[in-house]
């Protein structure tokens, strides 16, 4: 593991590199795919960095919702850099918030904005895996398997090489079905949201640092079904209505 990349006197902390060269790359790859009018190279780049900006400050802000009291002895913890003082689940809630109301509001909420951002989602899958075999965090349960990695004291699943594997498949069914496409608006969305969401169900299903519900349902696996079943009901949307999107 290597939570930290030291470069002489400077020390960078590797997951908040890694989300960041994924958030270029992706968003190279989704300006590239923006071929609608309605879904132009521009607009895609605006809400990129829309989400991005309001995705970071909504994590900053969750982040300290959970834990005022050590803000308010280290205020200046509020403006720091530090990936690890920032909540992942606020700041995707609050992106995808952001999102909503700048396609909406520039016309651009349609299955095609969705098909010219999948690339993005898709690398950023793959960048999770990364930051989290970098940090350490996400780890396996114990096992006896040959392939187990040591780490925390114990041989663990490699949780976090699964979840990079599972990210390449996302990321390779994506580039196939932007190939392959046969015109029908949302397709391409839809692939990644089903393999991606099965990857997380089943990777989760190995993790030792997680989180449950009652009767021992794991949230991230709840999280999993639940996109699936979005996933599946959206690829009866796309081909039982196949045109493109006015």
């Amino acid at each position: 593991m290597f939570p930290t990349l030291q470069l002489g006197p400077l020390s960078i902390q590797t997951p908040g590199f890694v989300y960041l060269a994924g958030f270029w790359l992706g968003s190279t790859l989704s300006e590239k795919w923006a071929s609608q009018p309605s879904s132009s190279t521009k607009n895609i780049y605006n809400l990129v960095f829309t989400s991005f900006i309001a995705g970071f400050l909504g994590a900053r802000l969750s982040y300290i919702g959970s834990t005022p009291q050590w803000f308010l002895k280290n205020p200046q913890a509020a403006v720091s850099l530090n990936s690890t003082l920032l909540d992942p689940v606020g700041g995707i809630l609050i992106a995808l918030l952001a999102g909503l109301i700048f396609t909406h509001k520039n016309g651009m909420f349609s299955r095609d904005t969705l098909d010219s951002l999948t690339p993005l989602l898709a690398v950023l899958n793959l960048s999770l895996g990364i930051s989290h075999l970098a940090s350490g965090k996400a780890y396996g349960s114990v096992t006896d398997l040959p392939w187990g990695i040591y780490l925390w004291g114990a041989s663990r699943h490699p949780t976090q090489i699964y979840e990079i594997l599972f990210g390449f498949l996302g990321l390779f069914v994506t580039w196939y079905m932007i190939h392959r496409s046969q015109g029908n608006s949302g397709e391409v969305f839809a692939a990644f949201l089903i393999t991606a969401s099965m990857g997380h169900l089943i990777t989760a299903g190995f993790r030792s640092e997680t989180s449950y519900l009652l009767w021992r349902i794991r949230i991230e696996q709840l999280f999993a079904y639940a996109i699936l079943a979005f996933g599946l009901w959206f690829v009866g949307k796309v081909y039982g209505d196949p045109g493109r999107d006015s």
